[in-house]
């Protein structure tokens, strides 16, 4: 049903399959993302093994928003946007993945989701407080992820990366309110 299937591997010294990720490719399915039942990707941060030791990790929803980093940091010959993201496989993370970002070297970290996890990203900020810098970049004001933007529209989301603070929270929850309508 022209999907991508993208494996999900848990790396280290040994490689675990723990599940797959399905995007559709068409936009007309009914839903953008699926997963296999008993979903173990929860379980680590899709990019994580090359990400660990970034003095920043990147921490977006999926292999693609990661892919669109990846790709404007080969364009800008910048290894830190390139080398550096992770993906999550959805707007929250577990404890493992939260675990896992304390346990890295990344000093900070930005979480950059859609609007629509605006509530989970003050919960995180919230819990990764004292244990890491957290900083949040904005959303695409169109409501498209970050793999259907141009290199050009990232890199300007990419300037919008500002520290978390309750402000900033009540300014994207209100803002994600509106959105729903």
């Amino acid at each position: 049903n022209h999907r991508l299937i993208v494996p999900v591997l848990k790396t280290g010294q040994t490689i675990e399959w723990l599940s797959w990720q399905g995007r559709d490719l068409t936009g007309t399915g009914e839903r953008k993302y699926v997963f296999p039942t008993n979903d173990k990707s929860s379980r680590t941060l899709y990019g994580y093994e090359q990400a660990r030791t970034c003095p920043i990790m990147f921490v977006v929803e999926g292999a693609f928003h990661k892919w669109a980093f990846d790709r404007l940091g080969r364009k800008l010959g910048n290894p830190v946007i390139e080398n550096c993201a992770v993906a999550s496989f959805g707007k929250k993370l577990s404890p493992e993945q939260e675990d896992l970002i304390v346990q890295s070297s990344a000093q900070k970290v930005v979480l950059a989701w859609d609007l629509d996890a605006a509530p989970q990203i003050h919960k995180i900020a919230q819990r990764l407080n004292g244990k890491k810098m957290v900083y949040v970049m904005e959303a695409s004001p169109d409501g498209r992820d970050h793999d259907e933007l141009s290199d050009e529209e990232l890199l300007t989301l990419m300037s919008s990366i500002r520290p978390y603070s309750y402000e900033l929270a009540a300014e994207m929850n209100a803002r994600y309110a509106l959105m729903k309508g």
